[in-house]
């Protein structure tokens, strides 16, 4: 006994009209949008959330970089407080990286100044992850310096 009956479920689905993720190669959101698509209006409002996210925290770790920094000049640990704030400026600056660059080809394909379709699984298979890969190396390593570094064995 078959689990589709009579081959007519197979022939009746077109696969090229899903739109939403069977655009491309890449089972990835469709965010290379333009105006006719549906998925517009969700396409934007991810990368605008993304964006403000990218943003906030930006603008929350400068400021709470120079705060930080009068109160390590004080007390005297600045060797220690510039090695842990080149980790966190690490961790932004890649985000901003791998993020700023594909919402500015989003805008421009959205425009149609370029057609990004082409670029779209290099963006999604590369660019977007690296984001995602390197952020726990620096979180861990981050992690780890702190623990050793408070912690006394003796």
């Amino acid at each position: 006994m078959s689990l589709f009956p009579e081959d007519s479920t197979k022939e009746s689905l077109d696969f090229s009209t899903l739109g939403f993720y069977g655009s491309s190669g890449s089972c990835i959101f469709k965010y290379f949008v333009d105006p006719n698509d549906p998925q517009k209006s969700f396409s934007w409002a991810i990368l605008i959330f993304n964006f403000l996210c990218m943003l906030v925290v930006a603008l929350s770790y400068f400021s709470v970089h120079l705060l930080s920094q009068k109160s390590a000049a004080k007390v005297g640990v600045s060797r220690r407080f510039g090695a842990l704030q080149r980790k966190i400026s690490l961790i932004i600056i890649s985000d901003f990286f791998c993020w700023t660059p594909f919402i500015l080809i989003c805008i421009l394909h959205y425009t149609k100044t370029i057609n990004a379709t082409p670029y779209y699984s290099f963006f999604s298979i590369v660019i977007l992850p690296i984001n995602s890969l390197i952020n726990p190396i620096f979180v861990r390593q981050l992690f780890h310096q702190e623990c050793h570094s408070s912690v006394s064995w003796n």
